[in-house]
């Protein structure tokens, strides 16, 4: 998948050389609790990068009178 490949290129030494978290399947508390700590943890020289990739649902509203 895309986070997957990312997070391969992100990760090498050569090329970005960044420590990467990936979440995958997460509830929406849980993907909020670890961003707030993502950015929590931050010094002020740091490089931060958020990547996000998420899919929506689709529907149909039917409404009756």
């Amino acid at each position: 998948n895309d986070a997957e490949a990312l997070s391969q290129i992100l990760e090498d030494p050569t090329i970005g050389d960044f420590e990467v978290k990936r979440l995958l399947n997460e509830s929406s508390y849980k993907l909020n609790q670890e961003i707030e700590i993502f950015f929590n943890e931050r010094q002020r020289c740091d490089i931060l990068l958020l990547y996000f990739s998420g899919h929506g649902l689709s529907f149909q509203v039917v409404l009756l009178t």
